[in-house]
């Protein structure tokens, strides 16, 4: 398991890019997406598509301490961007927990080897 903490900020003049990248899957066996606070904003909508895009087959806004649970190579997944409510300032605060068998594991050692990190045995 690996975990990830986002924070998105939005302003009444800058909208929270909740994902840059678009609609995306993220290698993992499955991944947990759950988002711990939202405070005074829209948008955030947590959409999944078919792989390789088209029309969302759900939609839905996940309130605090709400999570989805997909399995990632079956589809693609991404939320929409944030806007203040009231014109001042708010956010979105995610959590994601990315889940992986032992034999595709996404740290330590060997994989750090394979991405070039580590250059020579460390014994």
């Amino acid at each position: 398991m690996n975990k990830l903490n986002i924070t998105t900020d939005c302003q009444s003049t800058v909208i929270g890019v909740a994902v840059p990248e678009g609609p995306h899957r993220d290698g993992h066996l499955f991944v947990m997406n759950a988002v711990v606070n939202r405070s005074n904003i829209s948008g955030g909508v947590t959409q999944l598509m078919p792989t390789g895009g088209g029309e969302p087959f759900f939609e839905d806004v996940l309130h605090d301490n709400e999570a989805i649970i997909i399995k990632d190579a079956a589809m693609w997944h991404h939320a929409t961007n944030i806007l203040p409510l009231n014109g001042s300032s708010g956010h979105r605060d995610i959590l994601i927990i990315t889940f992986n068998d032992w034999a595709h594991r996404r740290y330590g050692e060997e994989f750090e080897r394979n991405l070039g990190v580590i250059h020579a045995d460390v014994n």
